[in-house]
C-alpha cells in the first residue's frame, strides 16, 4: 500500500512550507472572477481567522448533488456562527484546479467534505481532496468528511453508487492513467478513514446542520492553533509517527514520550500534534517549559485550562486530589513540554489520573524518567543531511528551498557544522543570510577550526555578532522578558532591535508574545552569569530567586546591576532591607511575579524604567525617587497611600494602581504628558481626580471602574486619543462633564453609577462609539435628546428605572444589542426601533409602563426578542419582519390580547413563550415553526384553542397548565415525536386531548387536575414515560391497562390492572378513594424481580382498602409505607409489611384495629399512628411497638385520646 506522501511525490508536487514566499498567482489573462469564491464576511461576533489562516473553512462538494440544499444550508449556517468559510460557487468548471481555489484550500483552518453519490465522478473534486489531504500533512490542518447519503465504507473502498461514479469516470477519461487513479483509490480510503459525520435519510438535516456547526465551533475553532515553524520541514513524517504511537481513536489511556536532545525539535512536534489532534479531545491543556514552574503554578494552570476557572491549590497533594476528582470522566489531551525530573510527572499526570481516551505527551531530555515510567516514547532523530537539513538550511540563509549553485559547497559545509540539529541549522542560516561567499567561507572556516562544535558553540557566535547595545537588549529578553506582550518589551527594547533579532531568528513573535529557545535563553543567563560566578550582587541581571532574596535582604546589590525579576517558587514575603536599593544606581528594571515585598525603603534608583510590583505592602515611595526616566509603573493591589512624585515622567506611558485600597488622592498629572494608560479601578478609598487628568492628550485607556467613593473625577475632558473610559460602579458620580472632548471615543462604560441623574446631550454625537454602558443608573432620568451613533453596535439602559422617554433611534443604524430591561419608567419606545435592520438582539423585559413599541418592525437580523413583563403593551405588530427569530419571550404581557397570526410562520424560531399572558384570547390559526423546540403557553387562561401542531415537528417542551379555558387539544399532539415534556395541569375544561399517543422520546406528562378530562388514551405509545401525574383528575373513571408496561418509570402515579414497570421507584396513588384492591404482579420471574427490586417508595393514602394486600410484601426494596387517610382500613397482617420497610405512617386511619408485631429483624425506624382511634393502647403495648429492645432507633408517633388508653 502506498503512503500518501509517496503518492504526492508521483504526481510530482511537495508540501509547501507555510510561509514559503511561494504563493499561486493567477495568470494575468484571467478573469478575476474565474472561480468566483465566496467567504462568510467576518462579524464582530465571529471566529477571526488565526494569523496563519484567511479562512476557517473551505467547502469542498460536488455541486450536482448538493450545491442548492444541503451545502447551501451548510454555508449558511457557519456564516450565522460568523464562521469565515470559503465557498466556490463558479457552476461550470474546468479540467484543473484555477490557483485562486489551491490558495483557498492552503489558507483555510478546516476543510469539510461532503462526499455525496457523485462526489467522485468529478476529477474537479478528487483533485480537491488530494490537495486537501496534503495540506492536512504539510500544514496540520483538520480534515472533517461528511457522509451525506453514502455510506464511508462505500468512499472507503469505492462501491455501491459512489463507487459505480468512480468507475464511470475512470473508464471515460483516465483508463490508461493509472498513477492519477491511484493517487485518488488512496485520498478516498485515508479520507473515509478520518473521523466525521454520517447522514441518512431519516435523520432531520436541519438537526444535523447544527450538530456539524456546534462541532465546530465548540470542538475546533476553540482550539488555540499553535504556530509550529516558519518552515516546518520534515514535521509531517515525524507528526505521524508519534500519532501512531497515540493511537488517538483507541481505547484506554495513553502516555508517549517524545524524547532528544535540545534543539532538536521536541516542542515544534508536539505543537503540530496539538494542531492535528487537540480537537478531539473534551479538555485540554498544553503545559509549556515544565522544567521553569512550580508543581503548584503547573496544576493550578492544567485545572484553570479544562475547567476554565481560577484554581487556588494550597498544596501539591491537594492539587492532585483535585485533579484525580475533577478529570476522571474527562477525555483530555496533556502535553508536558521539557519534564526533566520524574517528580514532575507524578505530580501532574498520574497513569488513571484522566477519563477513558486521554492522551498524554511527555517531551524531554530524560530518557530515564521515560524508561522508569515504562512510558513509550518516540526519539527525534536529526535531520538528513543532504534532503532535509539542506532545505531547513536554505529557507534562513536563502529564503528559498535549495541554496544558489554557486553557495552549495559552502550550505553543505554549514549544514555538517549544525549536524542535523533544526535549531542549530535556523541560527547558522539566519546569522549566515546576506553575507558574500568570503565572508561564508571566514565564518566557516572558524567554526571548523573548533575541535567540538557543538549548537551551544553555534548560538554563542551568532550573540557575538551583535553590537554591544543589541547584546544588552538580548540579555534583558533572555533574563526577563521571554514569553511576554511584544508591546510590553517594546517600551524596553526599540522595534529596530526586535526586527534584527526575529531576522536572525533569536527569537520569534507568536500572538503578540515574544518568544525564545530555552537553549538562547540559557545562553543569555549564562553569559550574566560569567560576569560574577560567586557575587550576584556584581551582575548586571539577577531572575534566580535565591540570588535575589541575597540581594534585597543582604544589601549586597552594587551599580553593575541594571535590572531584577523576582520569581519565587510559591508566593511569600521578602522583607526589603531599607538600604537594599541604595547601591543599585543603574537599576532599569524591578519585575516582581509573585513576591509580597514588605518593609520600608529608603532609596529608589531614578534610572528606573519598569516598575512592576503587584501586591506591594509599600506605602509610599521614599522622596528621592523622582521617576522621570519611567516608562511602566505598576503597583496594583498594593498599600500604597499616597503618590506625589512624579513631577515629570515624560516616558511614562502606563500606570497600573488597581485595587489599591487604602489610595484617597490622586495628585497633578499634568507631569505625565505621555501617559497612554491609567488604571485605577476598585481603589475603593480615592474620593477625587485631579482635574489635570482630563488634559492627558495621549490618554487610551482610563479604567476608574469600582471606585466607590469616587465623587469627582474631572471638569472637562481634552482627550482627543481616548478610546476606552470606564466608571463602573462609581456609586458617588453625580455628573460627568460635557464628552465633546473626547471625540474618538470607542466604549464607555458607566454603569451602576447609582447617583447619576443626567448625562450630557454631547453623548450622543461621539461618532466613533462602538459600546455604550448605561446599565443600573437609577436616578438617570435624561441621556440624549438625538443620537447621531454612526458605530454603536451594543447600547445598554437596563434598570434605568427613571428613564421616561428615549431619543429617535435612526441615528444609530449599525445597532446589534439594544437592551432597555426593567426601564420601568418607560412608557414608549419611538418607531424608529422597527427598522434598525443590524440589530440582532432587542430585550424590554420589565418595561412595566411600555404601552407602545413600534408599530412596523423590519428587523432581518433579529434573533431574539424579550417583552418580559410588559403588563401594558396591548398588541404586538406584525411579526413578518423578523424572518430570522429565534427566540421570542412574551411571558407576562397581562393586557397582550392577541397575536398576529405572522408568529405561526417564522420559521427559524426555537422558542416561543407566552406565559402569564392572562388576556390572550387567540395567538396563532397556523404554526409553521419547523425548527421550535419550546413552547410555552402557561396561564393563557382565556385561550379556547390550540390549532393543529403538525407544523412544529421538533417541538421538545410543551407548556400548557393553567389555561383554564382550553376545551381540547387537536389530535396532532400525539405524534410529535421529538416531544420530551409535555404539560397540561390545571386544564380544568379540558375534555380529550388526544386519541392516540405515538411520543416514543416524551418522560414527562403531566395531567394534574384536568378535572374534566374523562380518558387517557392508550400509553403503550409512550414507552419512556418517566414521570406521569394525573392527581385530581376527578371525571377520570379508568386508566387503560396499558399503562402496566411502562418500562423505565421512575415517578408514576396511577396504573391498570397489571404492571411490569421494571424501573419503578416511587408510585404514588394517595387520593384514589374508590382504589378497592390492588394490581396483581406479573408473575414471570424476570419482571417479577426487576419490579420488586426497584420500588423504594409505595403512598396508597386514601385507598379503600379493608386490609393491605398480600402481594405488597413482595417489595423487597420498599422503604417507605404512606397509608394515610385510609379510612375502611383495619388491620395490616405481620406477612404482608415488607422486609426492609423503615418508615410507615398511617395517620388517620380511623378503622385501624390492629399493627403487626415487628419481628427481631425489623428494620422499621419510625411509625406514625395520629388519629387511629381504633387502635387501642394495650395493643400496642402487647405487640411491643413501644417496648421492643431489639429495635432500639424505633420512634413511634402517636395522638394520645382517651379512647386509646381507656377505650
Amino acid at each position: 500500500m502506498f503512503s500518501l506522501k509517496s503518492l504526492f511525490r508521483l504526481m510530482g508536487s511537495s508540501p509547501l512550507p507555510i510561509d514559503s514566499g511561494v504563493e499561486p498567482q493567477l495568470p494575468s489573462d484571467l478573469p478575476p472572477t474565474t472561480t468566483q469564491p465566496v467567504s462568510s464576511s467576518p462579524s464582530s461576533s465571529s471566529f477571526a481567522p488565526d494569523s496563519s489562516w484567511t479562512y476557517d473553512v473551505f467547502l469542498s462538494f460536488r455541486g450536482e448533488d448538493t450545491r442548492t440544499n444541503f451545502t447551501d444550508h451548510l454555508y449558511k449556517a457557519l456564516c450565522d456562527k460568523g464562521i469565515y468559510t470559503f465557498i466556490d460557487r463558479e457552476l461550470v468548471r474546468g479540467e484543473e484546479i484555477p490557483p485562486a481555489l489551491v490558495k483557498a484550500i492552503e489558507e483555510s483552518r478546516i476543510s469539510v467534505i461532503v462526499f455525496s453519490e457523485n462526489y467522485a465522478s468529478s476529477r474537479w473534486c478528487l483533485d480537491e481532496l488530494v490537495k486537501i489531504l496534503q495540506c492536512k500533512q504539510s500544514k496540520q490542518q483538520v480534515v472533517l468528511p461528511i457522509f451525506y447519503k453514502v455510506d464511508p465504507s462505500h468512499v472507503r473502498n469505492q462501491e455501491s453508487k459512489f463507487g459505480d461514479a468512480f468507475e464511470e469516470l475512470i473508464k471515460r477519461k483516465f483508463k490508461n492513467d493509472k498513477e492519477k487513479v491511484l493517487i485518488w483509490r488512496e485520498a478516498l480510503r485515508q479520507a473515509a478513514n478520518l473521523s466525521g459525520h454520517t447522514f441518512k435519510d431519516e435523520k432531520y438535516e436541519a438537526t444535523f446542520i447544527n450538530d456539524i456547526v456546534k462541532g465546530i465551533v465548540k470542538g475546533i475553532l476553540s482550539v488555540q492553533s499553535w504556530h509550529v515553524a516558519a518552515h516546518p520541514v520534515g514535521i509531517e513524517s515525524r507528526v505521524e509517527d508519534v500519532e501512531r504511537l497515540l493511537d488517538v481513536g483507541g481505547n484506554g489511556r495513553r502516555m508517549v514520550g517524545i524524547w532528544g536532545t535540545s534543539g532538536i525539535g521536541k516542542t515544534t512536534i508536539a505543537k503540530a500534534i496539538w494542531n492535528a489532534i487537540a480537537y478531539e479531545f473534551e479538555g485540554r491543556c498544553f503545559l509549556e517549559n515544565v522544567r521553569e514552574g512550580s508543581l503548584i503554578q503547573l496544576q493550578q494552570t492544567l485545572l484553570d485550562k479544562i475547567l476554565g476557572k481560577n484554581w487556588k491549590i494550597q498544596s501539591v497533594d491537594e492539587g492532585i486530589g483535585v485533579i484525580k476528582k475533577r478529570l476522571r470522566h474527562k477525555k483530555i489531551l496533556l502535553i508536558l513540554d521539557d519534564v526533566d525530573h520524574l517528580e514532575q510527572l507524578e505530580k501532574l499526570a498520574g497513569d488513571d489520573w484522566f477519563g477513558e481516551g486521554s492522551r498524554v505527551i511527555i517531551t524531554t531530555k530524560n530518557r530515564r524518567l521515560l524508561d522508569n515510567r515504562k512510558i513509550e516514547f518516540y526519539e527525534v532523530k536529526k535531520l538528513e543531511y543532504y534532503n532535509q537539513a539542506l532545505e531547513l538550511f536554505s529557507w534562513h540563509a536563502f529564503r528559498r528551498s535549495e541554496p544558489p549553485e554557486d553557495y552549495l559547497e559552502l550550505a553543505q559545509r554549514a549544514i555538517a557544522i549544525a549536524d542535523g540539529l533544526p535549531l542549530a541549522l535556523t541560527i547558522l542560516g539566519a546569522h549566515l543570510r546576506g553575507i558574500d561567499i568570503p565572508s561564508w567561507q571566514v565564518i566557516l572556516d572558524d567554526y571548523e577550526g573548533e575541535p567540538y562544535t557543538h549548537i551551544e558553540r553555534i548560538l554563542q557566535k551568532s550573540y557575538d555578532a551583535l553590537d554591544h547595545r543589541a547584546k544588552g537588549y538580548f540579555l534583558d529578553i533572555a533574563c526577563f522578558f521571554k514569553g511576554r506582550l511584544k508591546d510590553y518589551v517594546l517600551q524596553i527594547v526599540p522595534p529596530k532591535v526586535i526586527e534584527e533579532f526575529v531576522d536572525k531568528a533569536l527569537i520569534t513573535i507568536e500572538g503578540g508574545d515574544i518568544l525564545m529557545h530555552d537553549l538562547l535563553a540559557n545562553l543569555g543567563k549564562e553569559i550574566v552569569h560569567k560576569e560574577s560566578p560567586d557575587d550576584p550582587g556584581q551582575r548586571s541581571r539577577l531572575w534566580f530567586y535565591e540570588d535575589v532574596i541575597q540581594v534585597l535582604t543582604d544589601c549586597t546589590g552594587t551599580r553593575n546591576i541594571k535590572g531584577i525579576m523576582v520569581k519565587l517558587p510559591e508566593p511569600a514575603e521578602i522583607t526589603l532591607n531599607p538600604e537594599c536599593f541604595r547601591k543599585m544606581v543603574n537599576l532599569q528594571i524591578f519585575i516582581s511575579h509573585n513576591a509580597s515585598l514588605c518593609g520600608h525603603i529608603n532609596y529608589l534608583p531614578n534610572a528606573l524604567r519598569i516598575i512592576d510590583c503587584p501586591s506591594c505592602q509599600l506605602q509610599s515611595l521614599p522622596p528621592n525617587f523622582q521617576g522621570n526616566r519611567l516608562v511602566e509603573f505598576k503597583m496594583p493591589g498594593s498599600h500604597i497611600r499616597q503618590l506625589e512624585r512624579f513631577k515629570y515622567s515624560p516616558n511614562l506611558t502606563c500606570m497600573n494602581l488597581r485595587g489599591c485600597q487604602f489610595l484617597e488622592k490622586i495628585p497633578d498629572l499634568s507631569g505625565i504628558p505621555n501617559i497612554k494608560y491609567l488604571f485605577l479601578s476598585d481603589c475603593t478609598s480615592l474620593v477625587e481626580l485631579d482635574d489635570s487628568v482630563g488634559f492627558l492628550d495621549k490618554l487610551v485607556v482610563l479604567d476608574l471602574a469600582g471606585c466607590v467613593k469616587l465623587m469627582r473625577f474631572a471638569t472637562t475632558l481634552r482627550l482627543p486619543n481616548l478610546i476606552d473610559m470606564n466608571l463602573r460602579g462609581c456609586q458617588f458620580l453625580e455628573k460627568i462633564p460635557d464628552l465633546s472632548g473626547i471625540p474618538n471615543i470607542e466604549y464607555l462604560f458607566i454603569s451602576d453609577c447609582t447617583s447619576l441623574v443626567e448625562l450630557d446631550d454631547s453623548v450622543g454625537f461621539l461618532d466613533k462609539l462602538v459600546v455604550l454602558d448605561l446599565e443600573g443608573c437609577v436616578k438617570l432620568m435624561r441621556f440624549a435628546t438625538t443620537l447621531r451613533l454612526p458605530n454603536l453596535i451594543d447600547m445598554n439602559l437596563r434598570g434605568c428605572q427613571f428613564l421616561e422617554k428615549i431619543p429617535d433611534l435612526s441615528g444609530i443604524p449599525n445597532i446589534e444589542y439594544l437592551f432597555i430591561s426593567d426601564c420601568t419608567s418607560l412608557v414608549e419606545l419611538d418607531d424608529s426601533v422597527g427598522f434598525l435592520d443590524k440589530l440582532v438582539d432587542l430585550d424590554l423585559e420589565g418595561c412595566v409602563k411600555l404601552m407602545r413599541f413600534a408599530t412596523t418592525l423590519r428587523l432581518p437580523n433579529l434573533t431574539c426578542m424579550n417583552l418580559r413583563g410588559c403588563q401594558f403593551l396591548e398588541k404586538i405588530p406584525d411579526l413578518s419582519g423578523i424572518p430570522n427569530i429565534k427566540y421570542l419571550f412574551l411571558s407576562d404581557c397581562t393586557s397582550l390580547v392577541e397575536l398576529d397570526d405572522s408568529v405561526g410562520f417564522l420559521d427559524k424560531l426555537v422558542d416561543l413563550d407566552l406565559e402569564g399572558c392572562v388576556k390572550l384570547m387567540r395567538f396563532a390559526t397556523t404554526l409553521r415553526l419547523p425548527n421550535l423546540t419550546r413552547m410555552n403557553l402557561r396561564g393563557c387562561q382565556f385561550l379556547e384553542k390550540i390549532p393543529d401542531l403538525s407544523g412544529i415537528p421538533n417541538i421538545k417542551y410543551l407548556f400548557l397548565s393553567d389555561c383554564t379555558s382550553l376545551v381540547e387539544l387537536d389530535d396532532s399532539v400525539g405524534f410529535l415525536d421529538k416531544l420530551v415534556d409535555l404539560d397540561l395541569m390545571g386544564c380544568v375544561k379540558l375534555m380529550r386531548f388526544a386519541t392516540t399517543l405515538r411520543l416514543p422520546n416524551l418522560t414527562y406528562m403531566n395531567l394534574r387536575g384536568c378535572q374534566s378530562l374523562e380518558k387517557i388514551p392508550d400509553l403503550s405509545g409512550i414507552p419512556n414515560i418517566k414521570y406521569l401525574f394525573r392527581s385530581e383528575c376527578t371525571s377520570l373513571a379508568e386508566l387503560d391497562d396499558s399503562i402496566g408496561f411502562l418500562d423505565g418509570c421512575v415517578n408514576l402515579t396511577k396504573f391498570g390492572r397489571r404492571f411490569r414497570l421494571k424501573s419503578l421507584e416511587t408510585l404514588d396513588l394517595k387520593g384514589c378513594a374508590s382504589l378497592e384492591s390492588f394490581p396483581e404482579i406479573e408473575v414471570k420471574m424476570e419482571s417479577l424481580r426487576r419490579l420488586t427490586t426497584k420500588l423504594r417508595s409505595l403512598n396508597l393514602s386514601g385507598a379503600n382498602f379493608v386490609t393491605l394486600p398480600e402481594c405488597i410484601s413482595k417489595f423487597v426494596s420498599l422503604k417507605y409505607l404512606t397509608l394515610r387517610d385510609c379510612k375502611s382500613l383495619r388491620e395490616i397482617p405481620q406477612e404482608v409489611l415488607p422486609p426492609r420497610v423503615c418508615w410507615v405512617s398511617l395517620d388517620n386511619c380511623t378503622s385501624l384495629e390492629k399493627f403487626p408485631k415487628l419481628p427481631l429483624s425489623s428494620e422499621v425506624k419510625y411509625v406514625s399512628l395520629m388519629n387511629c382511634v381504633s387502635l387501642r393502647g394495650y395493643d400496642i403495648a402487647e405487640n411491643s411497638i413501644l417496648d421492643q429492645v431489639s429495635v432500639s432507633s424505633l420512634s413511634v408517633s402517636l395522638f394520645v385520646s382517651p379512647s386509646m388508653l381507656y377505650g
